[in-house]
């Protein structure tokens, strides 16, 4: 009663899993990075608004450094700027592994509806 499937539309479906488990790294990763992003606006936020002369402590290891206003902005404005960019690069990721995915998901529906009828399904 079970039909196998022919070695294309196998092929297609083991490249489908493969996209969606792409699709599903990226986004993990980009829900980490934009967490990240925030915690490290809502922190210049809190230090943009502290007094010039305010002593601030930055953890180095397991030891706390006092450091200036000016240095702990810069220092923050270059994480932000840089998680900026891996964010949109995951961003550019995650549509590629979407559209991947869609246009597997219709070649497959396409092949199994040729399939069914007793057609032969093109790769492609």
């Amino acid at each position: 009663m079970v039909e196998r499937l022919p070695p294309e539309v196998q092929a297609k479906l083991e490249k489908l899993v493969q996209a969606r488990n792409n699709l599903a790294t990226v986004l993990q990763q980009k829900s980490s990075y934009e967490a990240l992003l925030k915690e490290v606006e809502e922190t210049l936020s809190v230090i943009e608004s502290l007094p010039d002369d305010a002593t601030l402590y930055k953890m180095v290891g397991g030891v706390l450094v006092k450091v200036s206003k000016e240095a702990i902005l810069e220092e923050l404005k270059e994480k932000k700027a840089t998680t900026e960019v891996r964010l949109k690069k995951l961003e550019a990721f995650e549509k590629k592994f979407r559209e991947e995915v869609e246009r597997l998901e219709k070649e497959i529906q396409s092949m199994m509806s040729g399939v069914g009828k007793g057609g032969g399904a093109s790769a492609g």
